[in-house]
């Protein structure tokens, strides 16, 4: 028998019969695990009506009710609210006004990100107050979305879904979240931290941001993504956004507009604070900035590059404020006058991750590469032979390489581990390698380790290869007793193709990797070094060889450079040290591969100079960056590299 409740009403079969002066709503809810449906904790969730129209909620339901209900106006909420619901929210009616009153609208955080909950305007919403924790709101059939008066917007999305809708952002503070919108969007005297505004690809869209503090950016180029439309920027800071400040890439049914009113300040983007890319554009569409205001630069890189300006890309400009210089490429390059810092003098930007030493150097490349890593890769310094194989299992695990010495951790690389907030650590190399004692003191830092070795070096590079995932169609194989060179100049390009290094032995070939070969059914065998390094009798061992060998190590890494990176443009050129008279500065090499690898990026092993075929090939690219890896001795060779690229 059902029970009765004369404030409730009668619960019959799921069903509730309410009284005359309430609405009672329930939820239900499956039990993954149970398969079973129960009943919402909360059974009595009546609204508060302040009038008709206007009603204070203070939980879930009463939300999601009064957000799906047409009659209702205007939501009050009260407090907090958590969505826990499985199912997407739609907001509907003829109009709905949201009072947030300083509180939040949130939803479960999994492993410090949420349960991202999708919310769905098909009427025009106005958001006032509120915070928003880990919701998704879209607009769409072309209703409108205003987020006003000190509400916040954090680790959230908002978009327009269609090309007649608007998005409004007014007074609104945001932290990682994405701002996309297609017909209109509107940024007005805002705080936009570590998020990013971009267009939905509609020729006809308009984005406004005005009276503006932009700070960082979530993910991408910039924080400013453009595709389409046309953009006005006026009285807008942007500061510290990564590589670039904004970032237009044309497409040739609608082109790009960009318009700077009042003054733009742009304050340490690492390269060209505007791009302007030519994309797939049309000479009838394409990328165009009009400078109208002013722009104010503090960092020493340009401020625009227009990729084949004057066809594909457009800038309008006031020459008294602004100077042009042009590559051989037609890129055009925009230095303003306004501005803190020193005028550049390459078209590429100029980087350096050098420390004091190894250790200093790998955190480095760390630090450049990742803002956090759930894993790492350890190796010992001075023995590297261990870890030859050990790039494309760090690229897989997006994870950094640092350095430890044998009987102790060192305090860089520990500060690094800190830093990085990492759990899981990699140890490659057996005991005597990489000692217990470093092994204890990492699980005293609450990391979880593994450690990969075999008996000897060609034991743990086959352990090493085991634990990539997919199965490979293609290997790399280099000498195991002098192929560190080899090994380093290959590893970018193994990483990127999920490609296990195999090492050789002198005496008895690969038949360590034999079986894996065979079980693998590996197609493709990469041969690096001349047949010094690894014979014609090896070679010929393996599946359809095809050998990359130079005269020496750096001809080498110029073959490689000229079969795998076959692009004219380059994200990057790493130049790290050879090994030639040092074989423990290949170090440097070997730390860098995996971010080398993450920009698609070749590594340049280099002595005091080029190699002739290196220089011959690098002058022919249109490199973003350049890097100096590590110093003592690769510096002659850097600054010869970045001088092929003055204005």
């Amino acid at each position: 028998m059902k029970k009765y409740n004369k404030n409730m009403g009668i619960i019959l079969c799921g069903v509730v019969i309410a009284t005359s002066t309430q609405i009672t709503t329930l939820s239900y809810a499956l039990e993954d695990d149970k398969k079973q449906t129960t009943i919402e904790k909360n059974v009595q969730q009546s609204f508060n009506y302040v009038k008709s129209g206007v009603v204070e909620v203070r939980n879930e339901a009463q939300l999601v009710s009064a957000l799906e209900d047409l009659s209702i106006k205007t939501i009050d909420i009260k407090n907090d609210i958590l969505l826990d619901t499985k199912n997407d929210i739609s907001i509907k009616g003829d109009g709905k006004e949201i009072k947030g009153n300083g509180y939040a609208i949130k939803t479960i955080l999994d492993d410090y990100m949420p349960k991202y909950k999708w919310i769905t305007a098909y009427t025009d919403t106005k958001i006032d107050n509120l915070k928003l924790n880990g919701i998704r709101i879209s607009s769409t059939e072309g209703n409108n979305v205003d987020i006003v008066n000190n509400s916040e917007i954090n680790t959230s999305t908002i978009e327009s879904l269609d090309s007649d809708g608007s998005i409004l952002l007014e007074n609104v503070k945001t932290n990682n979240a994405l701002i996309s919108g297609k017909k209109s969007l509107v940024v007005k005297s805002s705080k936009i931290k570590d998020s990013n505004i971009s267009t939905s690809r509609d020729k006809d869209g308009i984005v406004k941001i005005i009276n503006t503090e932009i700070s960082g950016k979530r993910y991408g180029d910039a924080p400013i993504s453009l595709d389409s439309g046309s953009t006005e920027l006026e009285n807008v800071k942007i500061i510290n956004p990564g590589d670039h400040a904004i970032y237009a890439e044309g497409n040739k049914e609608s082109g790009v507009k960009i318009r700077v009113k009042g003054i733009l300040e742009i304050d340490g983007a690492k390269q060209d604070a505007i791009v302007l890319k030519k994309g797939d554009s049309s000479i009838e569409n394409p990328v165009e900035l009009y400078i109208d205001g002013d722009i104010k630069q503090t960092g020493d890189t340009y401020i625009v590059k227009a990729e084949n300006e004057g066809t594909y890309t457009k800038v309008y400009y006031d020459e008294s404020k602004i100077k042009k210089v042009i590559d051989k490429w037609s890129n055009a390059y925009y230095s303003t006058k306004d501005r803190e810092g020193n005028e550049p003098e390459s078209i590429v930007c100029v980087n350096k991750l050098v420390g004091e030493n190894a250790y200093q150097t790998a955190t480095k490349v760390s630090n450049e590469g990742w803002d956090s890593a759930n894993d790492v890769v350890i190796v010992n310094s001075t023995s590297m032979v261990d870890a030859l194989s050990a790039t494309p299992l760090a690229k897989y695990n997006n994870s950094p390489i640092l350095l430890t010495q044998a009987n102790k951790l060192n305090s860089e690389t520990k500060k690094e581990i800190l830093r990085l907030k990492t759990k899981n650590v990699y140890i490659i190399g057996g005991k005597s390698v990489v000692s217990n004692s470093v092994v204890n003191e990492l699980k005293s830092m609450k990391l979880t380790v593994q450690r990969i070795s075999g008996n000897d070096r060609y034991q743990t590079s086959l352990e090493i290869a085991k634990k990539l995932p997919n199965k490979p169609s293609e290997i790399a194989v280099v000498n195991g007793e002098t192929g560190l060179p080899d090994a380093v100049s290959i590893a970018p390009v193994a990483a990127d193709k999920n490609m296990p290094i195999v090492l050789a032995s002198p005496n008895q070939g690969t038949k360590v990797f034999d079986q894996y070969i065979k079980d693998n059914n590996i197609k493709k065998s990469y041969v690096i070094g001349s047949e010094v390094a690894v014979s014609n009798t090896i070679a010929n061992k393996l599946p359809n060889p095809e050998r990359l060998g130079g005269i020496d190590r750096n001809e080498t890494n110029a073959l490689i450079l000229e079969k795998f990176y076959t692009s004219e443009e380059l994200n990057n050129i790493f130049v790290a040290k050879d090994g030639m008279k040092t074989p423990e500065y290949l170090i440097d090499a070997l730390t860098v591969g995996v971010l080398a690898s993450k920009e698609k990026s070749p590594v340049v092993i280099v002595g005091n100079d080029l190699n002739d075929k290196q220089a011959s090939l690098l002058s022919k690219k249109q490199p973003k960056k350049i890097t100096q890896v590590g110093g003592s001795g690769n510096e002659n060779a850097f600054n010869k590299l970045v001088n092929i690229f003055k204005n």
